[in-house]
Formats: structure tokens, sequence, C-alpha cells
């Protein structure tokens, strides 16, 4: 999954899914995992799409995200509000990481594909350390400056104000 949105509003989508809710708003949705619902029965990867579109119309994704108990990552961009959400499960066993830079907003699943779109590649020196003490990096830093993870049991809504795009985090 690859979502990229520059300052000359140049958008690329990939791995998304277009969804038309029942109160006819538009939403391109990315899905990764499962979880079960309140009533133990499971979804995985592309059917947690129609059990979102069965919830969005009536309920706000914030408020959606803690009724899902599993293994899971799922990124929203409404098409009307050029909003995007993101909600990981509480242990972030799919990571979704992101750079916001003079490239603008790229989120994506694979690292990679995020390294791939952005214009200078600096080691964080935090992170190096971390990683020949630990083994791992800690945080939500990366071994790169620049690329993050979202952290885990939360949800996550970037907004554009003015095309600068803007995070707030609501955990659960």
């Amino acid at each position: 999954m690859l979502f990229f949105h520059n300052s000359e509003k140049k958008t690329i989508l990939r791995g998304f899914n277009k969804v038309v809710l029942e109160n006819d708003r538009a939403a391109w949705i990315w899905a990764k995992g499962h979880f079960f619902d309140n009533n133990g029965h499971m979804w995985l990867d592309d059917e947690i799409h129609e059990w979102l579109a069965m919830r969005l119309s009536s309920r706000h994704f914030h408020e959606i995200v803690p009724d899902m108990n599993g293994s899971f990552s799922v990124v929203l961009v409404w098409v009307d509000t050029s909003i995007i959400e993101v909600g990981i499960d509480r242990f972030g066993t799919i990571p979704i990481y992101y750079s916001l830079g003079n490239n603008g907003l790229i989120v994506s699943d694979d690292f990679w594909k995020v390294t791939n779109h952005i214009s200078s590649i600096d080691y964080n020196p935090d992170a190096v350390l971390s990683m020949v003490y630990l083994g791992y990096v800690a945080g939500y830093e990366t071994l790169l400056t620049g690329i993050n993870e979202f952290p885990q049991a939360a949800t996550h809504r970037i907004s554009f104000v003015n095309n600068n795009p803007n995070i707030s985090s609501k955990r659960y």
C-alpha cells in the first residue's frame, strides 16, 4: 500500500479500494490483517472494507477501531475532505510508516516504499545506537531520519491545512 501527496497536489494511491457508504460519502480503504467483532465473527483483509463500510455511515472511525480485537492496520482516505485516517491494533503487528517532509506526505505499510519517495537518506544516530545496544530500534523512529512508524493502539488523523499535513492521534 502506498499513499503519496505532495505540495503540487499530486496524489498517488496504490493498493486501496474505493467504497461508497450508505450516506453517499466515498472513501479509499486499505486494510490488512484480521480482527474479531463484538459478536465473535472474524473479518480478514478485504472483508474489513465491508465491515467498515457498514459502520462508517453512522459512526466516526476513531469510535470504531477500539471495537476491533485482533491484528490489523487500516488506512482510510476520505475523498470529499482529503483527510487520511489510520487505525492500528494494540500490539502494532502490522506497522504503518510515514514521512512528512519537503516531498509531502508518504504513508505505506512497506518501509522501503517510503524510502523510495524521500529525497535524501540520513541515518538517525539515536536509532543506530539503540540498534547496536538493544538489537532493535526503540520507540516509533526508524533507522532513517524523517521516517516514523504510527504508534499502535491508536487512531491517527491527518488533515491538510494550507496544503500542510497536520497529524492528531487518539489512543484507545
